[in-house]
């Protein structure tokens, strides 16, 4: 029931490490280029989206690692398999 949230556990934190300080600076960036004025929908719905974006394309090995352990139960129901191929924890994805 809980396969992948080791991975789940890293990857959040990773993602919104990024993502925070990425959304900062894009509405920033935007507010000078765009000229737009702080309360305007078109700021935040386009910095998030570039943030989202870019956050998303760096952080998408982590998501494949987590949804592949997730759904691994669907392959074979033998925890020992699972055991197995995950032996190492979180880490052993990465050798």
């Amino acid at each position: 029931m809980y396969r992948g949230f080791s991975i789940s556990l890293f990857c959040i934190p990773v993602f919104n490490t990024i993502y925070f300080p990425m959304y900062e600076h894009t509405k920033q960036n935007i507010k000078f280029f765009f000229n737009l004025k702080e309360g305007d929908i078109s700021l935040y719905s386009g910095s998030a989206a570039i943030a989202g974006i870019i956050c998303n394309i760096v952080t998408n090995p982590l998501w494949m690692i987590r949804t592949r352990m997730q759904s691994e139960i669907f392959h074979n129901k033998s925890p020992a398999h699972f055991q197995e191929k995950y032996r190492h924890g979180v880490f052993s994805v990465f050798k």
